[in-house]
């Protein structure tokens, strides 16, 4: 996977969340089955609060808190 961090999200202040949203490229996520199995992944992941997957361009959108 290869990971283009963005700064859409962010959020300043006293002790709010600051999110970031990064676009990740997964070579291999080209089916729905395949989608699915890295959603499920994602979700185990700590500090992600949203990912739109696209597995006909193998992309993941992600949003998390770093």
């Amino acid at each position: 996977m290869t990971e283009n961090p963005d700064t859409a999200g962010e959020t300043s202040g006293g002790g709010q969340r600051r999110e970031l949203t990064a676009r990740l490229v997964v070579p291999e996520m080209d089916c729905p089955s395949c989608a699915q199995k890295v959603d499920k992944s994602l979700q185990r992941v700590d500090g992600i609060t949203d990912a739109t997957l696209q597995p006909t361009t193998g992309t993941a959108n992600v949003t998390y808190d770093p």
